[in-house]
């Protein structure tokens, strides 16, 4: 697929860089792995906006993003391509549409602290339209903004009772998808299955079956690829199916870049086949810190060379930076929700024969755009 602009290509570039980093630090989890990479680009983003040009930690991050060019041209791209490129997507209901045939994408942002740079504060309420608030009283006053930013599908993302010091402050980053498929499931069809969650486990799951419909499939030597099509057609969802049980570490080891822009990127047509998946509805957390640091970010988590003076007076450091993302995917779609804080203290193809895709061993389960951006990414281990 060719891009349109070079605007959509350098998004792509950025947010799959910043995907494949947080695959790789993630790649050690045994469990299921769900993240969003929009989400913590978009968190990264309001940080560095914070960020003096000439700090080397501005520097560090943009190379988070793999973009090029002089510091302050770096920068302004980015938020150049946030507000051209990804804009075009979101529901101009921000509070979500009534029409279950609609799709929804909503984001949201928001800054909380105190004596914060008024310059700062206008800066991304002009470019992320984000909201500003005093320093939380408690963890529920930040997960009820997360609740009704994602339609009540992101929960505790902190522990309600949490307690924030006066010095702290928080950027904050939520993303939320709901779309239903073109071609839904019927659900007198789905039935219990078994999935290999392991080589040498099977768990018993809710498989969802159809056939006789036509879906975009291609494959290799080392995985096949289903793309699932959306009712609005900006919006995809693609499963990626090793050809073996893996896990997640032999999955990511796997794939390389050249092998994501397949399945991103290269189109195929639409064949008659059996498609077989699993139901699932799941949700991880993850503290990004440690990997942000392997992946060369290491100066913003250091009070004296965080470079953060754009943001406010007083000496500041990243404490933490948090992760969730929740995933569901049943008969009529799939809603996919995830937050990001950053947590700061002051101081073509030919037609082939009909094809059987049975998803019963690990598999990425990833929704993204018609341009190839990824939103949201998962391997699934265990449905259940």
């Amino acid at each position: 697929m060719d891009f349109e602009t070079d605007q959509d290509a350098l998004l792509y570039k950025s947010i799959c860089s910043v995907s494949n980093k947080l695959s790789k630090y993630l790649s050690t989890e045994k469990s299921n792995v769900l993240y969003s990479p929009l989400s913590v680009s978009l968190a990264l983003l309001l940080l560095l906006n914070g960020t003096s040009e000439q700090a080397d930690s501005r520097e560090e991050l943009l190379a988070f993003f793999d973009i090029v060019d002089d510091r302050g041209e770096k920068l302004d791209k980015l938020n150049s391509i946030m507000n051209t490129s990804l804009k075009a997507y979101f529901s101009q209901d921000k509070n979500g549409s009534a029409n279950k045939d609609q799709t929804d994408f909503i984001v949201g942002n928001s800054l909380w602290g105190d004596q914060i740079f008024p310059s700062y504060v206008s800066r991304i309420q002009d470019l992320f339209e984000a909201e500003g608030f005093p320093v939380p009283k408690n963890g529920k006053e930040v997960n009820d903004w997360i609740e009704q930013k994602t339609n009540g599908h992101l929960k505790r993302f902190f522990d309600d009772d949490k307690q924030f010091s006066k010095d702290s402050v928080m950027l904050l980053n939520s993303v939320y998808f709901r779309g239903n498929w073109a071609i839904p499931f019927d659900q007198q069809q789905s039935y219990m299955g078994e999935f290999s969650t392991s080589k040498t486990h099977m768990a018993e799951v809710r498989m969802m079956r159809s056939s006789g419909e036509k879906w975009e499939h291609k494959e290799n030597g080392k995985y096949e690829v289903l793309r699932l099509q959306y009712k609005d057609t900006k919006f995809s969802a693609s499963i990626v199916l090793p050809k073996e049980v893996l896990t997640f570490q032999e999955a990511e080891a796997m794939m390389t870049k050249e092998d994501w822009d397949f399945v991103y990127l290269q189109r195929s047509m639409d064949n008659e086949g059996t498609v077989i998946i699993p139901k699932f509805d799941l949700e991880h957390s993850v503290e990004l810190k440690d990997g942000l640091v392997k992946s060369g970010v290491k100066k913003i988590f250091n009070r004296a060379e965080s470079g953060l003076t754009e943001l406010c007076a007083s000496p500041i450091e990243v404490k933490q930076v948090y992760h969730k993302c929740r995933i569901q995917v049943d008969e009529t779609g799939s809603t996919a929700s995830a937050a990001t804080a950053i947590l700061m203290m002051k101081c073509c193809l030919p037609i082939s024969p009909p094809f059987y895709f049975e998803c019963n061993r690990p598999f990425y389960f990833i929704i993204h755009t018609d341009r190839g951006i990824p939103l949201f990414v998962s391997y699934v281990q265990d449905p259940k």
